[in-house]
């Protein structure tokens, strides 16, 4: 503790622990954004600024965040994230305009806050929001309010939230929740662990004065707990539960480390760490031209960046990240959120576009052995990205090998992303009662579907490594040994090949089988299908693909499954009527009977053009670019 304070003293100059605000932005950086505003040099900025403005002023006119529920375990959208919504655009708002009136409102909060009895440790993500948020509101505010209401918001952020939470790092949170059992969020490897540091750390920070002895150990505590959440990444930079997850937990863990770095100079190591450095590349590999791919409980948005980006530009010297970021934010694709603003990189549009030559066309991550591909990041017309790797974790899908393709300004190939997390949490759903996390709801190939009735299409607790990977200017491949994964399958090998001048890809299986098995190869997407014999076609945007395929099986059929649905054998009619009914997709299939021993699916995914090279069987070691 003794080294916290000599560094934090060292930083801030600040030896009596009374500098406010600390968190995120000093007196100074306010006065030096209110100069960006007002002279409006950059126009995504002062227009997120104005935003804020307005949703302060909605803030103040509407009701005051009150204690409730949205449903039966959970406040984190309806008591924990609107605190801070309304404290931190009261906050940006003060700051800009002067205005005691923003103040006073964050006051009003906090006496409402002080009614609450608890903030649901029950559910303790919902905690380490709460004590984000309030965090935010002292810290912002404590120069505005009056010793009185100083008092009353340091006991609402500090005795109510922060020295509850805390309690966590020695193992005193006990509860039914799942997220919350006795020390479990504070030694989880998830998001969870972020979450609850996050706040820790910022409460910490912000109630400094109040206890330094007892802030200082909270910190020190929190530095090793984190080490959980970074345990999670991979050398590249990957994160098993998906690039949706993965910007959530960065909503948590760069908070974290920015505000150490900003009170302290230095993360103590936690921004060093294996991975840390790539996770701005990991996230870049997995946003495509329309679209992200959306691997496990993630939804498929037209997302082309994340609001993390100027952050790790900044600390890893990594310009391209700056640029991709402000580029979306341009144009409009993207809209500015809090953490934009909080690292915003007023630089960013001085930065030479040919940085962007500097980023592989090609990344192939490690850990979730993630590919991806594309032939330009300006105007793209192709995208495809596939993963392999772990079977097992937390918010994954049982979708390992399965893939998303963007070519000619569509989305062809879907993953259907995440269902209501009530049909477990409530309904008490098994999660291979749930048609999008099964196997049959991805783009990859069924063995034997019929027979996972009660249980999971692929072998959990393995891993699906990447054997090879490689690209030129106008072609790519990868492939994967699969033989793990399958339980039918005494061998597997799954590959991708880009071809056609990055205008076509086409699917691999290789596998060996002791039993004949009927097998089931399914692809979801928006377009319209049409079966012409061995030929499959899906038409969208006046556009149009055709699928075709070889296959050693027998009885080989396409199906058009209209809206993606189970099979009748694998989850029953009435379970599948409480779930999403997938209106907006439509489900391809390939139906067929593999014989015993070896066996081959390809499958061609090109434009329906004259002049494209024809469906080639072409074996693994073959392959070139």
């Amino acid at each position: 503790m003794e080294r916290l304070k000599s560094d934090y003293i060292a930083k801030t100059g600040d030896a009596a622990f009374t500098q406010h605000p600390r968190l995120y932005h000093t007196t100074a950086d306010f006065a030096a954004m209110k100069e960006e505003y007002e002279s409006d040099f950059d126009p995504v900025f002062t227009s997120r600024m104005d935003e804020f403005i307005k949703e302060a002023n909605n803030y103040i006119i509407g009701n005051m965040v009150t204690y409730t529920y949205q449903d039966k375990m959970r406040q984190y959208s309806c008591v924990s994230q609107p605190l801070g919504d309304r404290f931190r655009a009261w906050g940006y708002a003060y700051y800009m305009t002067g205005e005691q009136r923003y103040a006073d409102a964050a006051f009003e909060q906090f006496k409402t806050a002080a009614t609450f009895p608890d903030f649901n440790t029950s559910h303790i993500i919902d905690t380490g929001e709460a004590a984000h948020s309030l965090a935010i509101g002292y810290d912002w505010f404590y120069n505005a309010f009056t010793p009185e209401q100083r008092e009353l918001a340091l006991k609402v952020t500090r005795e109510k939230c922060l020295e509850v939470l805390a309690s966590g790092l020695c193992g005193r949170i006990t509860s039914s929740s799942d997220g919350a059992i006795e020390r479990r969020a504070f030694k989880l490897m998830s998001n969870y662990n972020a979450i609850v540091n996050a706040g820790v750390i910022l409460a910490a920070l912000a109630t400094l004065e109040y206890d330094p002895d007892s802030s200082f150990r909270y910190i020190a505590d929190s530095a090793r707990s984190i080490e959980y959440t970074v345990q999670m990444f991979p050398p590249g930079g990957a994160w098993t539960e998906g690039p949706q997850y993965l910007s959530f937990a960065l909503r948590y863990l760069v908070p974290w480390a920015s505000n150490m770095e900003k009170n302290f100079g230095r993360s103590y190591n936690i921004m060093d760490g294996q991975g840390m450095e790539e996770i701005v590349d990991f996230l870049i590999a997995c946003s495509g031209t329309n679209g992200t791919n959306n691997a496990g409980d993630g939804d498929c948005s037209q997302r082309l960046s994340y609001e993390s980006y100027f952050y790790f530009s900044n600390r890893f010297n990594k310009p391209y990240a700056s640029y991709i970021r402000w580029k979306d934010l341009q144009s409009g694709n993207s809209t500015p959120s809090f953490y934009d603003l909080a690292y915003y990189d007023f630089d960013a549009g001085n930065i030479d576009p040919a940085v962007l030559e500097s980023v592989p066309k090609m990344q192939c991550i490690d850990g979730m052995e993630l590919f991806s591909i594309r032939d330009s990041y300006n105007n793209s017309d192709f995208y495809f990205s596939a993963h392999f790797g772990t079977t097992t974790g937390y918010h994954q899908h049982w979708d390992c090998g399965t893939f998303v393709l963007d070519l000619f300004g569509e989305r062809w190939a879907y993953d259907l992303g995440s269902d209501n997390y009530l049909l477990q949490n409530e309904l008490g759903y098994k999660g291979y009662e749930i048609f999008r996390k099964r196997a049959e709801s991805h783009n990859m190939l069924v063995i034997n579907p019929t027979k996972y009735t009660s249980g999971v299409e692929i072998v959990l607790g393995e891993f699906a490594p990447i054997i090879d990977a490689r690209s030129n200017k106008y072609s790519g491949f990868v492939y994967a040994d699969m033989s793990d994964v399958y339980e039918d399958a005494s061998k597997m090998t799954l590959g991708y090949y880009v071809d056609d001048n990055m205008n076509s890809v086409t699917m691999r299986n290789e596998f060996i089988l002791d039993t004949a098995r009927d097998c089931i190869w399914t692809m979801n997407t928006k377009g319209k299908v049409k079966i012409d014999g061995t030929t499959a076609y899906v038409s969208q945007g006046g556009k149009t693909i055709k699928l075709e395929v070889i296959c050693s099986g027998s009885d080989i059929r396409w199906q058009d499954n209209g809206n993606p649905k189970p099979l009748p054998e694998t989850v029953p009619s009435e379970k599948f009527a409480n779930q999403n009914q997938n209106a907006e997709f439509k489900q391809l299939r390939l139906l067929f009977d593999a014989p015993v021993g070896e066996n081959k699916l390809i499958i061609k995914i090109s434009p329906a053009v004259k002049n494209m090279k024809p469906i080639e069987d072409v074996s693994f070691p073959q392959w070139r670019v």
